[in-house]
């Protein structure tokens, strides 16, 4: 009888180990790394995860996981992608909508000078940069805003392609444009680059509501699913309203 008692106070605890302290590897958006990157350190204080995070565009993220890539969750800045992972048989589970996400217009300083941030600026820019329209969500919303507003001059000649928003930021702190278009939850948090940005309305390009998915081989990981259910809590949707969600 004592036997079976430590046998079952061993397996709870080993259970509770597996629950807890499991590795996790998560494809990311780069459009939402502030956000994703605290939530994961409130998370990881509360369990025993080791988590892996690898960031680039939404398109470059599904490429990598219909040609095999071991992602347990897919977090991207789109529904479109979710809904292919589906589509495609890559997960059999439903997309979450996390939150819409807002594109915003940065000008570098040395451009900007002593002007304030406007729209109409672009006139004046040399270079503008925006992440490749055809695998990143906010550069497809960039180059559909160029469009309505009749910047065909821009989108011609005058355009630097970033493989994704890291590219993108890179080449505006670095001198090489003039402006750039980001999520604004890249921007919100840093006050430099808050200070030389506006926000694009959304009437000026399709939504950007922004979906994670379990993928189909982290179906069976319990952490994927303790991670998602603490994205979407309370504090993960107060983490996630701060960077403008």
């Amino acid at each position: 009888m004592k036997k079976n008692i430590i046998f079952i106070i061993i397996f709870s605890l080993l259970s509770t180990s597996m629950l807890y302290g499991d590795e996790l590897s998560i494809y990311c958006a780069v459009g939402v790394k502030p956000v994703v990157d605290e939530i994961i350190e409130h998370f990881k204080k509360q369990t025993n995860t080791k988590i892996t995070v690898s960031y680039g565009s939404s398109g470059k993220g599904f490429a990598q996981l219909e040609h095999g890539a071991r992602y347990d969750i897919f977090i991207s800045a789109d529904i479109y992608y979710p809904k292919m992972m589906i589509e495609k048989g890559l997960s059999s589970n439903n997309y979450i909508i996390y939150g819409r996400g807002k594109l915003a217009l940065i000008y570098s300083d040395q451009f900007l000078k002593n002007k304030k941030p406007d729209f109409n600026l672009l006139k004046e820019a040399n270079k503008v940069a925006i992440a490749n329209p055809k695998v990143a969500p906010y550069g497809k919303s960039a180059l559909q805003v160029l469009m309505k507003y009749g910047f065909s001059d821009i989108v011609n000649s005058r355009l630097v392609y970033g493989e994704n928003l890291s590219n993108v930021l890179s080449y505006l702190e670095k001198g090489f444009v003039d402006a750039a278009f980001l999520s604004y939850s890249i921007v919100i948090q840093n006050e430099q680059l808050k200070s030389r940005s506006i926000i694009i309305s959304e009437n000026d390009h399709e939504p950007l509501e922004h979906a994670l998915i379990i993928t189909k081989y982290g179906e069976t990981n319990q952490s994927a699913k303790e991670f998602v259910n603490f994205f979407t809590s309370k504090q993960g949707k107060e983490i996630i309203k701060k960077y403008g969600l």
